[in-house]
């Protein structure tokens, strides 16, 4: 999922999730979930070779809550993974990032124990060399069945904290 602030990241981040990914799906839209306008994708240039990058438009809905927008923009993305046949995906935005050797130990322990979904922690970085962790967990690798979607955070029932407040993207 990307907008304008962090066009600039795309690139990195395609080529990022494409070395340990079949394929990648952006979803993008030219308004802000505020209204705000920013960089149009035709201002975005991607020269990588690959072909299993598929961008995807949608708009928010002008009004309605960005919680709801953010979840249409991911369901809408593992829409068109289901469309170009994928099995699994992993919902990152834009300015997320994953160091690989790490990913494909993740992806061996998902296929042993057989499992339907991983969430992780994370890192925000403040300066490229300054980090912190973050109480917030992110989807990670999920199987991509004909069911399946963002929102439900019931599946999850170990991102909630004592005070029952969800903390997961």
């Amino acid at each position: 999922n990307v907008w304008a602030d962090t066009l600039c990241l795309l690139p990195h981040c395609i080529d990022n999730h494409l070395s340990f990914s079949d394929g990648v799906v952006v979803v993008w839209s030219e308004t802000s979930n505020k209204g705000q306008k920013g960089p149009q994708m035709k201002d975005f240039v991607y020269t990588n070779t690959y072909k299993d990058v598929f961008f995807h438009q949608l708009e928010p809905i002008s009004g309605a809550a960005p919680l709801m927008n953010e979840t249409r923009k991911r369901n809408a993305g593992i829409e068109v993974a289901r469309q170009h046949g994928f099995t699994h995906f992993i919902i990152a935005d834009g300015d997320e990032f994953y160091i690989q050797k790490e990913v494909e130990w993740e992806k061996k322990r998902f296929e042993a124990k057989d499992l339907n979904g991983l969430v992780c922690g994370l890192k925000v970085y403040l300066t490229p060399t300054l980090r912190t962790d973050d109480h917030t967990l992110v989807p990670f690798i999920h199987k991509l069945t004909p069911k399946i979607k963002c929102g439900e955070f019931r599946h999850y029932p170990f991102a909630y904290d004592d005070k029952k407040q969800a903390h997961i993207d």
